[in-house]
């Protein structure tokens, strides 16, 4: 089915899950001379539907959890950042409400239009990249915003791993997740459509990833995206433009990795060299498997991120350099690295399984936290989160923890569960911790 996929209809990996039967049968209609608009105009009726739908219920399910956290996100004292979406000064629950409104005003305006209309107007929103990355930015930059929501509630205690409060956040996600997947494909398969073959990064399922090298091109790109030289051109080409300049999405933690790797830039290519070896990668040969390629790197990220910074303490720069320090375990000459990644392929009760462990020998999670730390929006760092030391602000300025949301580990969560595997941990307090992750081979995307 993939091969027929690609080859017959020109797509770029465009596999997904819930969409996959509407999107074959738009290009089946394609196949057939003159029925293109019919098979455009039934999946576009489709999915203006549904994401009218979701955003009623993400509404009453973002109350549901106002209420089961006592209220905070309604506060006064709780006002969403300025700049983070359109509306100022309002309450969370007021500003997902303003511009839910507004998305709801606009689709059902779309969708009471004839048949014409109806598809001039979404051509319009798919062939103008300004329409359609702002339609994406309201429905889940501005309405379905976790990074916003999930600081906003309690980080700790029982409201938060209150299996009811878990269960509505779990189901926020996936309706964010479908809504962001259903107009990815109608952007990516109209731009097919139109012949233009789309960038990498619109199209998300790939049937053909190889873990091993999702790792080490992740591994590369925190080293090339901290190359301080790369930055200062990056930021000086941004400036001439007149643009602003957009810093790297984890560019604390690739700095970190650079400054505790020791990394030198050789040649005119400036290609990394690693002097201190901070960081183990044993990979062994494992099969392809089809994944939401973007989800599964942002996973491992954001677990390599954990464990950067478990493995070492970061600070601020109080005269314009960081400093990263490591543990002083690891505070020696030639220290055995600090974190490992293991890839592996075992046969469990006669199934292939793919099996990514990553681990650090940091500070560790405390057993009372243990149990939650996979759960949405817990976390017992997020008071101290960016908070200056005492001891050490004389001396490297102020310390900058990675993470502290309680997002990345849920996040991981759904997504390895979503391919049909889970994610697990153990950690022992001032001693380390493991993430183990196992997804099973094929995965449920290989229909």
């Amino acid at each position: 089915m993939f091969n027929w996929f690609q080859k017959k209809s020109g797509l770029y990996r465009l596999e997904t899950l819930g969409d996959f039967s509407n999107a074959v049968s738009w290009l089946e209609a394609r196949r057939s001379k003159g029925k293109t608009d019919q098979g455009l105009k039934k999946y576009l009726r489709s999915i203006t539907a549904k994401i009218r739908s979701s955003i009623d219920r993400y509404e009453k399910l973002t109350t549901e959890v106002d209420e089961l956290c006592g209220g905070v996100l309604s506060s006064t004292k709780c006002i969403f950042p300025r700049g983070a979406g359109k509306i100022e000064n309002l309450t969370m629950l007021q500003n997902l409400r303003e511009v839910g409104g507004e998305l709801k005003l606009l689709l059902d305006e779309i969708m009471k239009m004839d048949d014409s209309r109806f598809m001039a107007r979404w051509r319009r929103i798919l062939e103008s990249r300004q329409e359609y990355c702002g339609l994406l930015q309201k429905i889940v930059g501005q309405f379905g915003n976790f990074e916003m929501m999930l600081p906003a509630l309690p980080a700790t205690g029982k409201m938060i791993t209150n299996p009811e409060t878990q269960r509505r956040i779990s189901e926020m996600y996936r309706i964010n997740t479908s809504n962001l997947r259903m107009l990815y494909i109608a952007n990516t398969t109209y731009q097919s459509w139109s012949g233009v073959i789309p960038q990498r990064n619109i199209a998300f399922f790939c049937p053909t990833t190889k873990i091993s090298s999702v790792i080490r091109d992740m591994l590369l790109e925190y080293m090339v995206r901290a190359d301080p030289e790369r930055v200062k051109l990056c930021r000086e080409s941004a400036n001439k433009a007149g643009r602003e300049y957009m810093q790297y999405r984890f560019w604390r933690a690739a700095e970190n990795l650079r400054l505790m790797a020791a990394v030198e830039y050789i040649d005119q290519q400036r290609q990394p060299v690693v002097h201190r070896r901070y960081v183990s990668a044993k990979l062994s040969h494992v099969p392809e498997i089809c994944t939401d390629i973007r989800r599964v790197e942002w996973s491992i990220k954001e677990i390599l991120n954990n464990a950067l910074s478990a493995s070492s303490k970061m600070y601020a720069p109080s005269h314009g350099v960081w400093v990263a320090q490591p543990l002083p375990k690891h505070d020696v000459d030639n220290p055995d690295p600090a974190i490992s990644l293991k890839l592996t392929c075992p046969m469990i009760e006669g199934r292939e399984w793919i099996c990514l462990t990553i681990s650090d020998e940091g500070i560790g999670i405390p057993r009372e936290h243990l149990p939650y730390a996979t759960f949405w929006g817990y976390s017992p760092r997020r008071e101290h989160f960016r908070k200056v030391l005492p001891h050490s602000s004389n001396v490297y300025g102020r310390e900058v923890q990675i993470g502290g949301k309680g997002i990345g580990l849920a996040y991981a969560r759904e997504v390895f569960r979503e391919h049909g595997g889970n994610i697990g941990i153990t950690s022992k307090s001032g001693e380390g911790t493991r993430v183990s992750i196992k997804i099973p081979v094929p995965t449920p995307f290989a229909f």
